[in-house]
């Protein structure tokens, strides 16, 4: 029956469906609805809708040979699902418990200002077969690796969801339990100054390891280099003192040394006798023989004794000549410049 409107009286609906009928012998006391049909290649067909203990079913029936057969299928069917059908728990909120870092942006950086303790809002349950257990299902939290201050308590920060076969079973919000307060603009400000120092100390100390292990490298190169250095000197002196002997012959061939003059005549041996071999006499007559050199006087000789002369006798005898190769005073070192230039002559 129709419960009556304000436009129409209470009506009634006859149906064919001889399970919505108390008075018939089809009747089920779970169904709740149903649709009768018939055709030519699917035979007796019957759609039934029943629902028991919260749980709402849907049975179809097709190529049944007369539809008291579709009847007696359907009922089988929804008593079968109605008992392997149970609640589950498919989530438990006690078992997630965690953390999320709270930052705040101040000039281009992000700076941490606190924690907040997270928890699941519920628990989840659904009506599965006694087929489908826990491991079966998947767990997927929806929530970022970090929360933007401030945070409320109580504030709903993600969802974690629940999968079987990829359908979507329940889901249950994600809650902060702990407040955290933006900070100032000051506080962010000095906050940022302790960066920047401790970043400069880090840098400075990576920089001093650096240099330091270099100048131990470079000791030890040279500490090796004149640990070694000496052994390679006796190598070298071994090398030099043992001479490179030919196959065959104990005794290395003497090499002839050359005259000092270039030429390749031997020079001639001195007597034996311990005296010297005469010189050859130069010519009488000078015409080979080379010019004297005139014998350069002694320090006591009048001629480098400088004579003492008053200044006007300087003057006067201070005379400037010119020669054809340099330009001289007579007498003013107290040795005649002629004589002097002659005697380098």
């Amino acid at each position: 029956n129709i419960p009556p409107t304000n436009k129409n009286v209470e009506r009634y609906l006859h149906h064919k469906d001889k399970m919505l009928r108390p008075t018939s012998n089809q009747y089920y006391e779970y169904a709740r609805g149903g649709k009768t049909g018939f055709h030519d290649d699917a035979g007796h067909t019957l759609v039934t809708y029943g629902e028991k203990d919260g749980i709402g079913l849907i049975a179809v029936t097709m190529k049944d040979d007369s539809g008291n057969y579709s009847y007696s299928d359907t009922k089988t069917l929804l008593d079968y699902g109605f008992t392997i059908y149970k609640d589950m728990e498919i989530f438990n909120s006690e078992t997630y418990q965690g953390s999320l870092p709270v930052v705040q942006e101040y000039n281009g950086k992000e700076y941490n200002v606190g924690t907040a303790e997270l928890a699941a809002a519920d628990s989840i349950t659904a009506k599965l077969p006694n087929f489908v257990t826990a491991d079966k299902l998947t767990i997927k939290p929806e929530i970022t690796d970090k929360l933007t201050a401030p945070v409320t308590a109580g504030a709903a920060v993600g969802k974690i969801n629940v999968y079987y076969n990829d359908n979507l079973l329940g889901s249950t919000d994600i809650l902060s339990m702990s407040d955290v307060t933006a900070l100032s603009e000051k506080e962010l400000n000095m906050r940022e100054l302790k960066a920047n120092a401790k970043r400069f100390i880090i840098f400075s100390g990576k920089l001093f390891i650096c240099i330091f292990a270099i100048v131990i490298l470079i000791l030890l190169i040279d500490f090796i280099r004149k640990l070694f250095r000496p052994k390679r000197k006796k190598r070298r002196k071994k090398r030099r003192k043992a001479p490179n002997k030919p196959s065959g012959s104990s005794n290395p061939p003497k090499k002839k040394k050359r005259p000092s003059n270039g030429t390749d005549a031997p020079k001639k041996k001195r007597p034996s006798d311990g005296t010297s071999a005469p010189k050859k006499k130069r010519p009488s007559d000078g015409t080979d023989a080379p010019k004297k050199k005139r014998p350069r006087p002694s320090r006591q000789s009048p001629e480098r004794q400088r004579p003492h002369y008053s200044s006007d006798e300087m003057q006067r005898k201070a005379k400037t000549k010119t020669n054809s190769t340099r330009t001289y005073n007579d007498d003013i070192y107290g040795v005649p410049m002629r004589r002097r230039a002659q005697h380098r002559k």
